[in-house]
C-alpha cells in the first residue's frame, strides 16, 4: 500500500481495502496473492503498529485480497508520519496541526488544561499574548489586494475584543449609505451588524490559537473578508457547514463562556443566523472558502450600498483622503461629528 492509502488509517472508522480489482471494482486477479497474504500483515504491523485482517478471495477463478481495517481510537502514523485527507489532496500533519489532531484523538481540546486553562487565559487575562502569540485581531483597509491604506490591531481579552472590533469596523472602516424616511436618517452598511458580530464570534470560538496567527479582517470599498486559522470538524465538508448541523466548536470551553455571557446560543446555527441577517437586510449571502489551514468568509456589497466618491472624482480613494487632509490643514474645512456619523463643513 502506498502512503495515500495508508493515510485513511487516521480515521476512527473501519473500512475494507481490495487489492486485485480495477477502479470500477471488477476483479482482475493477482499473480502472487498467496505471498501477499503472508507479507501484508507483517508490513502493516511494522510500518504502522496495527493489526489488520487479510483475506484471500476468489471470483471466477481469479484470486484477490481483502484487507479489513478495524477502527482505532488513536492517531495512526506510517513510519512516524501522520497523513490527513483534505478533499482530493493528501496533507502531511506537522506542528500545531498534528498536535491538534492527536489531542482530538485523546478526547482533549487545546483550550483545556489541568490547572489554569488556555481558555481562561484567553478569556480573562488583560494581556493573553504574554502566553499565546497571535491572540489578537488585525483589521486593514485595502484599495486593492496589494494596496493597504491603513490598519489597526485589537488586543486584550477575547471577551472584550468582540465589541471593540465591531465598533471600530463601523466607525472607521465601512461607510454607511444614508437615506431619509421623512425626518428620520437611515444608515445602512453592506454587512449587517448581527451578521458581522456572529461571524466574529465564530472566528473567536473556532480559531486554532496555537497557530500563533491573528484573525485578519480585510475591508474593501465593496467587500469584507474575515480569515481565521482553523479547520472544519473531522469528516465535515462545506456542505455540512452550510446546512443545519450540531454545535461542534473547536474550543468548547471558550464557546461555553460565550454562551454563558449571552454571546452565542450553542445550537450550531451561527451560520444560519449570519445568512438570515443578510437576507433580511437585502444584501448578498456570504461566501465561505475552506483551505487546508484556514477558513474565510466573504461579504459583498450590493451596488446600492457602495459609496464610490473616488470614482466620481476620477481619482483614487488615497488621493481623496490626501486632499481632504490638505484642506483641513489649510483651515478650509473642518470635521463635524464622528467619523461614522459626521460630515465636512466648508469654512471659507
Amino acid at each position: 500500500m502506498d502512503a495515500q492509502k495508508q493515510s485513511f488509517l487516521r480515521l476512527n472508522l473501519s473500512f475494507l481495502l481490495y487489492i486485485g480489482c480495477d477502479d470500477e471494482g471488477a476483479v482482475i486477479g493477482l499473480p502472487n496473492a498467496s505471498k501477499l497474504l503472508e507479507d501484508i500483515p507483517n508490513k502493516v504491523r511494522d510500518a504502522m503498529g496495527i493489526i489488520v485482517g487479510v483475506n484471500l478471495l476468489n471470483e471466477g477463478g481469479k484470486e484477490y485480497i481483502e484487507i479489513d481495517v478495524p477502527p482505532y481510537p488513536i492517531g495512526i502514523s506510517c513510519k512516524g508520519v501522520y497523513y490527513y485527507r483534505s478533499g482530493s489532496t493528501r496533507q502531511i500533519l506537522t506542528g500545531p496541526a498534528l498536535e491538534a489532531f492527536l489531542m482530538r484523538k485523546r478526547g482533549a481540546t487545546w483550550d483545556n488544561g489541568p490547572y489554569l486553562t488556555n481558555a481562561a487565559m484567553l478569556l480573562f487575562s488583560k494581556d493573553p499574548e504574554k502566553w499565546q502569540l497571535g491572540a489578537y485581531v488585525k483589521i486593514g483597509y485595502f484599495e486593492t489586494d496589494a494596496d493597504l491604506l491603513y490598519q489597526d490591531e485589537i488586543h486584550g481579552s477575547i471577551l472584550e475584543q468582540i465589541d471593540r472590533i465591531v465598533e471600530l469596523v463601523y466607525l472607521k472602516y465601512m461607510r454607511a449609505k444614508i437615506t431619509y424616511e421623512g425626518m428620520q436618517r437611515i444608515e445602512r452598511y453592506f454587512v449587517p451588524e448581527e451578521a458581522l458580530r456572529e461571524a466574529l464570534l465564530n472566528a473567536l470560538c473556532h480559531k486554532q490559537y496555537q497557530s500563533g496567527v491573528p484573525i485578519q479582517i480585510s475591508v474593501y470599498e465593496d467587500q469584507l473578508y474575515i480569515a481565521n486559522c482553523g479547520c472544519l470538524p473531522e469528516n465535515w465538508t462545506l456542505e455540512n457547514l452550510m446546512n443545519k448541523h450540531a454545535s461542534s466548536p473547536y474550543n468548547p470551553n471558550i464557546a461555553h463562556v460565550f454562551y454563558l455571557a449571552g454571546f452565542i446560543e450553542s445550537w450550531g446555527w451561527g451560520i444560519e443566523k449570519i445568512c438570515s441577517a443578510c437576507k433580511k437586510d437585502g444584501v448578498p449571502q456570504p461566501e465561505y472558502t475552506i483551505n487546508p489551514g484556514d477558513i474565510m468568509i466573504k461579504f459583498t456589497a450590493p451596488e446600492d450600498r457602495v459609496i464610490r466618491v473616488a470614482e466620481r472624482l476620477s481619482v483614487s480613494r488615497k488621493t481623496v483622503a490626501a486632499r481632504l487632509k490638505k484642506l483641513k490643514e489649510a483651515g478650509l474645512i473642518e470635521r463635524i461629528g464622528s467619523d461614522r456619523k459626521g460630515y465636512w463643513k466648508l469654512l471659507k
